[in-house]
């Protein structure tokens, strides 16, 4: 199983406004994001968390300023999730140079954001993917589209948890939907998807005692 979590700084936005420190009307879906992420890295997961940059270093600091300082969110920075960093549209950079692109630019970000090959080498061989995170309608749909288009096999399950995804616009929802739908990308209920971790779970605790 691999779990993506996708620009978790959405977690605390509010509009467009970030929230500094636990947020009560988002209390509820928070915890259940730390706790499903926190089984996670129990069962031996593999996770990656995709971080959001725009290369402004002080908006950079404050998005993870507003995760830090909430201590739900603690489980983000556990050294057995991995974190890497992905474009405004929740993908990874192209292997090759865009023509439009100066050398410089392009060395720049770069050391920035993970590439197409970088990426494909972290979430080969896993089944079921699942997407949390934000933006539901954006950068998750972007996201778990690409990963299905450029790294599914044949048989892999891809699935979103909608109850551990930020949506900020039902109506860019509502036409996004349907194109995840076509590439039998899924929504997973919270529950089912616990399911999903004890058996994850249960795999992991069998192959400790044999090894």
């Amino acid at each position: 199983m691999l779990l993506n979590i996708i620009h978790p700084h959405t977690f605390k936005q509010v509009d467009k406004t970030l929230m500094i420190g636990s947020y009560e009307p988002y209390l509820e879906r928070d915890e259940k994001v730390a706790s499903f992420v926190e089984r996670a890295l129990d069962s031996r997961v593999k996770i990656l968390v995709h971080k959001y940059s725009d290369g402004d270093f002080i908006a950079d600091v404050l998005r993870e300023s507003a995760l830090i300082r909430d201590p739900i969110y603690k489980c983000l920075y556990d050294e057995r999730a991995e974190a890497i960093a992905t474009t405004s549209f929740g993908t990874p950079l192209p292997d090759r140079k865009p023509e439009e692109f100066s050398d410089e630019f392009w060395k720049a970000i770069q050391e920035i954001f993970i590439s197409l090959s970088d990426l494909a080498e972290k979430v080969a061989g896993h089944s079921p993917v699942l997407f949390i995170g934000g933006v539901l309608e954006n950068c998750l749909a972007n996201a778990a589209g690409y990963s299905s288009d450029n790294y599914r096999k044949d048989g892999e399950k891809f699935f979103y948890i909608p109850e551990l995804c930020v949506s900020l616009n039902k109506n860019e929802w509502a036409e996004v939907k349907p194109k995840l739908d076509e590439r039998d990308i899924r929504p997973l209920g919270y529950e089912e998807a616990l399911d999903f971790l004890s058996r994850e779970g249960a795999g992991a605790r069998h192959l400790s005692k044999t090894f």
